[in-house]
């Protein structure tokens, strides 16, 4: 007992000391940000950076016409003419340039206004709106003419839950896409920011915007970049593109999160997911489901063991009762969770965001002409597709059915072995071929773990996914 709690002093120190340097090294940065005019107008600064390789003279005169048409010179005219603002600089070692980029919230707006960009509305402002309708100030004024409806272009709306159907409010988690008209930009939810500033678009909307606007066509009002940032990075153009902190908003995030001693459903979900955005936050709350759900089971794992150790027997009388209630749990847990992540989808206002995902850079097919909307899109057959996912389960399967023959061959060799040198034992207590067989079990599956994680990315690709999320789902 002394020796664990020894270790747990250690190491809860070690994690106080990290967190103070953490706090520490936040303020110089903050200090530094407080020189910048544009953070003094705007709240925040630079929030994107593109690395560039430092090239040598051989490496320039290998270049592909793809590596020249998007070289650093071009990607820095192209983002300036996207009406973006840029900071260049080499790495420490000086074998890399970084471009640092941000943009005004009226050019950010901008990009929202024309990719329709879902922003969540104001639940009080929304129930205002509705409840007073909006007038129709093009009536005409002869007295024999009588208007439709009764002198609004809508009339006011009433939403009730009287019976109390849904524990949220009718005007809550409403998502609409910006748009500039004059009349509704009270409506969009507004968030105070560490710094004192109102923003109705979060960082993690900013950054996305920056992304839609690099990646936007050069002919776009107002015009983009014209970089695609993962063919970029899968063309070896650039080594990658990173979000820069925050330090304001990382730091309030850092008080209300680093805690040692906070429960797990302390955390602050929703400012994870407004700073990081969608995909770790809902990683963060799957940890937390997760945690919470462990705690009965593990009550009762600590109640099975103590009567192990009690009762000085292995197969406790307990045992099949806790794995029937670790079958039913298992089945409670997972249903809770899909309710939870449709009610998430619903709040953060993710559902059904997949239709509007990006094609990966990776993905090929035919370039044609949509003849539902007119535009061009690239179109792979779905019989072609269909050929390729058969492919891969039959490979999966070959590859399963030799795991299985090679385990079954293992303990086919173990028994014979048994069998016959049951009696012949090296060392009193200790079974050679029991350990050996152990042994090289471990290393076969050591082996086909490496294996499998060279062929499954490989037969990832091959099956030609369109978007990220489905690349990663598969």
């Amino acid at each position: 007992v002394l020796i664990y709690g020894g270790i747990f002093v250690i190491f809860y120190i070690f994690l106080s000391s990290l967190l103070k340097l953490a706090k520490k090294n936040l303020k110089k940065q903050r200090s530094i940000l407080k020189h910048d005019q544009f953070y003094n107008q705007y709240g925040y600064s630079y929030e994107l950076v593109l690395v560039y390789p430092v090239l040598t003279e051989d490496e320039r005169s290998n270049l592909t016409n793809y590596q020249r048409k998007f070289s650093l010179k071009s990607a820095i005219d192209r983002i300036q003419n996207a009406l973006l603002e840029t900071k260049c600089f080499y790495s420490c070692q000086r074998d890399e340039i970084y471009i640092k980029i941000r943009g005004t919230t009226e050019r950010l707006l901008k990009e929202a206004h024309r990719i329709e960009y879902k922003l969540l509305l104001d639940s009080q402002k929304i129930k205002i709106k509705l409840e007073t309708g909006k007038k129709d100030f093009t009536i005409k004024h002869d007295k024999d003419y009588i208007h439709p409806n009764n002198g609004y272009k809508w009339a006011p709306v009433s939403i009730k839950d009287e019976h109390y159907v849904s524990p949220y409010d009718p005007h809550d988690f409403i998502y609409g896409p910006y748009k500039e008209n004059s009349d509704l930009q009270n409506l969009y939810k507004a968030y105070r920011s560490e710094n004192g500033f109102d923003w109705i678009l979060k960082e993690v909307d900013r950054i996305k915007l920056l992304i839609s606007i690099l990646q936007a066509k050069p002919t776009e009002n107002p015009p983009g970049a014209g970089l695609n940032i993962e063919e970029l990075m899968e063309r070896k153009v650039i080594y990658g593109a990173f979000p820069i902190h925050n330090y304001d908003m990382l730091s309030s995030l850092q008080s209300k999160w680093l805690s040692l001693t906070a429960p797990p459903s302390d955390q602050p979900i929703d400012d994870i997911k407004n700073y990081f955005g969608e995909r770790i936050g809902l990683y963060f709350w799957y940890l937390q489901h997760y945690v919470e759900s462990l705690t009965i089971p593990a009550v009762f794992g600590i109640l099975v063991f103590l009567a192990q150790v009690f009762t000085n027997n292995s197969e406790c009388v307990f045992q099949p009762y806790f794995a029937l209630y670790m079958i039913i749990w298992n089945t409670i847990f997972i249903e809770r969770w899909k309710q939870k992540q449709s009610t998430i989808a619903m709040k953060w206002g993710v559902v059904g965001f997949e239709q509007d995902e990006q094609d990966r850079p990776q993905f090929h097919g035919k370039k044609i002409i949509s003849s539902i909307n007119n535009k061009e899109f690239t179109y792979y057959p779905k019989k072609d597709f269909q050929f390729r996912s058969n492919i891969i389960k039959i490979a999966l399967a070959v590859c399963i059915m030799i795991d299985i023959g090679v385990i079954a061959l293992i303990y086919y060799i173990q028994t014979l072995a048994i069998t016959s040198l049951s009696d012949k034992n090296i060392i009193k207590g200790f079974e050679p071929v029991q350990f050996i067989t152990a042994v090289v079990n471990a290393i076969v599956i050591a082996i086909m773990d490496e294996l499998f994680k060279l062929i499954v990315p490989f037969l990832n690709d091959f099956e030609n996914h369109r978007t990220q999320t489905e690349y990663e789902d598969n």
